[in-house]
C-alpha cells in the first residue's frame, strides 16, 4: 500500500526515484524474510515430527531376499 501511494507521489512529482527503488527493495526484503520464516518453521516442524517418530513406519520394512 504505502509503496502505491509513493508511486503515485512520484506521478505527481512529489518525490524522486531513489525514494520509489528503496521502498520496492524494502518490501522484497520483507516478502523475503517471511518466506523464510514459515520455510524455518517447516523445517523445524518435519525434523521435530523425525524426532518424536511421528511418520515412522507401523511395521518395519520387509528384509530383501538373494
Amino acid at each position: 500500500e504505502q509503496t502505491g501511494k509513493l508511486e503515485k507521489a512520484y506521478e505527481n512529482g512529489q518525490t524522486d526515484l531513489l525514494t520509489i527503488l528503496r521502498a520496492r527493495e524494502q518490501r522484497l526484503a520483507l516478502e523475503a524474510a517471511a518466506l523464510d520464516a514459515v520455510r524455518d518453521f517447516h523445517l523445524a516442524r518435519i525434523r521435530y515430527e523425525a524426532a518424536i517418530g511421528k511418520h515412522a513406519p507401523a511395521t518395519p520394512a520387509p528384509k530383501p531376499t538373494r
